[in-house]
């Protein structure tokens, strides 16, 4: 078994020109061996069948032959030819002769034993072809010998061509691949491996146009682009480090040239301000302080500059050191700023612990440590652990209850100018370039630096320091993390670069917050001058602005922007000078809390910001600020801008009062001119009524003057029934008075009445009488509510109603106007409530209608359509009068404009119509063609009460 996977595993190491040839070699020996054995088989089948031919045709001769012997019993003949036919046929083994009876009467002689296989073949002996009958048989035995001998000797001639064959294909097909693929293969991968080993030089040429010379060309490309950003990349680099020299020695430079100035700085406001120049004012005495102050935080930042621009250069001075006394010394020159602080220090060493070194570098890391430990820690301890990590290294840790770190900014601080806590909320004073020179040099010493921190609670940085070269510092960090998993302190991890943030400000996070109003303010104070409140956390900032603008304006200061807002809210101001980078509430979140509540109607805000980019400065304007000024200022500069800051607020507001005055002019003006369009409309109601006076007179006076005919009618019935009902009364008496001959005459009387009367008649007219009278009343009735629904002053009310009723109404009014000029067509569809004015929309109906009818000749038509589509009514009024021309349809709903002679129109009434229409988010088209007609249509909102 272990030779056959030795053989596997040479044949998965072999080269490919191998596997190939040796594949295409199997695959050529199978053939031919497979064709082999086809030709050896198909041979074999062809002498068998060619053997039994023989061997049927031969028994069928010999039955014939010996026929006649066997028929006359000669069978020495029979004998000799036996022997005759073995002797003639080289494969015939034996030939025997038997009667029918089974018996042999002749026989060749026994062949001797033979390894060779036969085969037997019989035929009847008949002496009559057509009788079934026999008188005997012949059977003949054949010997295969020859034929097998014969394929064999084919099989080796085949087999010698096939090899012969096979060689001469095998070795072609060999030349062919080790040329055509081995050699190509085999170049690509000498070039490949060179370009894997970085040699760019080596060009890659391969002159075939096939799959492996695609495969070359594309290695060629690939080359060389990486020759050639090697190249840029080589370039590049020679470029950066010429600027990081070039900015190495500009730093150096402009450290040291900043010195001289800040010396003169430093020295004389010093003496100022301790009387070397004669005694100073006490009012001057707090600005020189802050000169001398801020030239010192200005000194200090220069020399880390400096200090952190030399490190990189600099050679380790590796020596051993006593740990214990090297970390208390270190400690101790922090003890008085400790000490003033109120905050509980310990040192705790190994006994006897060293450290082999550069003692500088070391110390310059501690340093940097412990002074972000005070300044960052108000209450509670700093403690300084120094232990060994078994023989191989020592962990030096320094923990405070400080502020301690946001999880989101821990992989930050160790960047260039980063602070952990956010620049937009500093509270802290601070490069933030300490932490950057920290984890530099500990890289220098061959050391690692683990933070673990948490906000509120405090901070841990723990150095990890190889005692020797060959020590591993990832090791010994987890043989320490490993160690020391405390409660209440996450686990730590190894500080990773991280990639760089960009440097846009960060977004606000609001809490809940009061509502704040600022105070109510006049445009400027009593005395003239104008308020401003200047915002920032360094008290430096607020005296150079205090100092610069208050000759001209009330200075108030706020030193947050918590602070801010609480002052905006009871103070007067007119103008707010805003820093960005304070505690607690930064100026970011003050311009978001203003752009939040603009109905509070905060005062204009100018950025004051050491922040130069462009992406905080379009931030800021995008917040609300008016305007951004940089750090530092000159005087001139911020007097121009507030001045004008100051000027456009005061002009805002003057043009805001004069648009409050000018808005209630407009709004007293457009009370008035609703008041003048109800006027006209009402004006024009009566003028329609006026005009349709006549008309609903007359439509009155018909039914009127036959309610009169009835009545008349009626009361000469009553008179004749009132004389008769009296006869019937005197009838009564007298039948009770049993008076007979009155009682008769009395009947006499009533039957010359009733007949007299025509009684049946008027018993059978006045039913007919009662029911005019009573349609013509429901008539005149119908027409006074109409004139009463359609004179109504009360125009304003708006209610949900039925459109179709309201044209219903409208018709009733002028029916006299149309119904002799013109036969009216109603298609009213099926129409929901909608919420307007339908006195005013009645108006508008009956205007169209009148003008319809008097449009119309001698006769028309008028069609009247409603329908609803979507959520719209549309009603067109149609007729076919004579239309109006063209040059008229743009003036058509103008106010006093009229087609109409002279003292016939006011031409109101169009304009009232489309002025109602468009009072109800409606529209009004028309559509006219001189002497075809003209169509008007309304479209209406549906609208809901609701």
């Amino acid at each position: 078994m272990k030779p056959f996977r030795s053989t596997i595993d040479r044949w998965r190491n072999a080269p490919l020109s191998v596997k190939l040839i040796g594949a295409i070699t199997l695959f050529l020996a199978l053939v031919t061996l497979g064709n082999g054995l086809y030709i050896t088989l198909s041979e074999r089948q062809v002498l068998s069948e060619q053997l039994d031919a023989q061997g049927e045709t031969l028994a069928r001769a010999a039955s014939i032959f010996a026929l006649e012997p066997l028929l006359i019993r000669d069978y020495p003949i029979l004998e000799t030819f036996t022997e005759n036919m073995v002797q003639a046929k080289h494969n015939v083994d034996q030939v025997t002769v038997l009667r029918a009876d089974g018996k042999t009467v002749a026989t060749s002689r026994q062949p001797e034993a033979s390894q060779h296989r036969h085969r037997s073949y019989v035929a009847q002996i008949k002496a009559d072809p057509t009788d079934e009958r026999s008188i005997g048989q012949v059977e003949i035995i054949l010997s295969t010998y020859r034929s097998e001998q014969l394929v064999t000797e084919r099989l080796w001639t085949l087999g010698g061509i096939s090899l012969f064959t096979f060689l001469l294909l095998g070795l072609l097909i060999a030349w062919l691949i080790r040329n055509s693929v081995a050699r190509p293969l085999q170049s690509l991968k000498e070039n490949a491996l060179a370009l894997g080993r970085g040699d760019l030089e080596t060009a890659i040429v391969l002159p075939s146009r096939d799959e492996l010379g695609t495969l070359a060309n594309t290695l060629e490309v690939m080359r060389n682009g990486l020759k050639n950003s090697y190249s840029a990349i080589e370039k590049q680099n020679q470029e950066l480090k010429t600027l990081d020299r070039m900015k190495d020695e500009f730093l150096a430079r402009i450290s040291h040239e900043l010195n001289t100035p800040l010396n003169s700085i430093l020295g004389l406001s010093d003496a100022i301000g301790k009387g070397s120049y004669g005694e100073i004012d006490t009012a001057l005495r707090e600005p020189v302080t802050t000169i001398n102050q801020s030239g010192r935080r200005l000194k200090s930042l220069a020399e880390q500059l400096l200090s952190f621009n030399q490190q990189e250069g600099e050679e380790q001075q590796s020596q051993l050191i006593l740990l214990e006394p090297f970390l208390q010394g270190l400690l101790t020159h922090y003890k008085p700023q400790i000490e003033s602080k109120q905050l509980r220090h310990r040192c705790r060493v190994e006994p006897d612990l060293q450290l082999q070194n550069d003692t500088e570098l070391l110390g310059s890391i501690c340093n940097q440590l412990l002074d972000n430990a005070v300044k960052f820690t108000d209450d509670g301890d700093i403690e300084l652990v120094a232990e060994s990590i078994g023989t191989a290294g020592v962990a030096i840790s320094l923990t405070d209850t400080g502020i301690g770190i946001p999880e989101e900014n821990q992989s930050r601080i160790y960047d260039r100018f980063e602070q952990g806590f956010g620049y937009e909320n500093r509270r802290y004073e601070g490069a933030g370039i300490g932490l950057a020179m920290v984890k530099q040099r500990v890289e220098q010493i061959n050391g690692r630096i683990l933070l673990n921190s948490i906000p509120g609670t405090g901070s841990r940085f723990t150095l990890i320091l190889p005692q020797t070269g060959a020590a591993s510092v990832d090791d010994l960090a987890a043989e320490w993390l490993a160690n020391h998993q405390e409660s209440g302190w996450p686990s730590q991890q190894p500080t990773a670069e991280k990639p760089s943030r960009e440097t846009a400000p960060p977004p606000v996070n609001k809490t809940a917050e009061q509502i704040r109003t600022p105070a109510e303010k006049p445009p400027h104070q009593e005395d003239g001058r104008a308020t401003i409140l200047v915002v920032d956390d360094d008290r430096a900032n607020r005296m150079v602005a205090n100092a610069s603008l208050r000759k001209q304006y009330t200075i108030l200061e706020a030193e947050s922007g918590m602070q801010c807002l609480n002052q905006l809210e009871t103070e007067p101001v007119d103008l707010v000078l805003l820093d960005l980078m304070m505690p607690d509430m930064s100026g970011f979140e003050v311009l978001e809390e203003m752009k939040t509540h603009p109905e509070r109607r905060y005062p204009p805000v100018i950025v004051l910001s050491a922040l130069m980019d462009s992406k905080t400065i379009s931030h800021t304007l995008q917040l609300g600020a008016v305007d951004y000024l940089t750090k530092p200022f000159n005087r001139e500069e911020i007097l121009a801008r507030v001045h004008s800051q100051i000027l456009l607020a005061q002009r805002e507001l003057h043009l805001e009062h004069m648009v409050q005055q000018r808005t209630k002019q407009l709004q007293e003006s457009n009370l008035r001119l609703e008041e003048t369009f109800q006027q006209l409309l009402q004006s024009e109601k009566m003028a329609s009524i006026g005009q349709l006076a006549a008309g609903v007179a007359h439509e009155i006076n018909n039914p009127v003057g036959f309610i009169h005919s009835n009545l008349s009618t009626l009361s000469e019935y009553l008179d004749a029934i009132g004389t008769l009902l009296g006869n019937y009364k005197d009838l009564g008496q007298a039948v009770s008075e049993s008076d007979t001959q009155k009682v008769q005459l009395l009947l006499e009387q009533i039957d010359a009445l009733r007949t007299e009367a025509d009684i049946d008649f008027i018993l059978e007219d006045i039913p007919g009488l009662v029911a005019d009278t009573r349609e013509g009343t429901e008539r005149v009735k119908s027409i006074v509510q109409g004139m009463k629904a359609f004179s109504r002053a009360d125009d304003g009310e708006m209610a949900e109603a039925d459109i179709n009723a309201g044209i219903e109404a409208t018709l009733k009014v002028v029916w006299n106007e149309l119904k002799y000029k013109a036969e009216v067509h109603k298609s009213l569809g099926a129409l929901p409530k909608t919420f307007c004015n339908l006195n005013q929309l009645n108006q508008v109906f009956t205007n169209l209608l009148v003008n319809a009818a008097h449009a119309i000749g001698e006769h028309g038509e008028i069609d009247i359509r409603t329908q609803q589509v979507g959520d719209e009514i549309i009603i067109e009024i149609a007729d076919t009068g004579s239309g109006i021309e063209s040059k008229h349809l743009q003036s058509l709903f103008d106010p006093f404009f009229t087609t109409k002679p002279v003292g016939q129109g006011t031409g109101l009434g169009l304009y009232l119509s489309y002025e109602i229409i468009q009072k109800h988010r409606g529209s009004i088209n028309v559509q006219s063609e001189v002497g075809k007609g003209t169509r008007f249509t309304i479209r209406l909102p549906i609208v809901s009460a609701n």
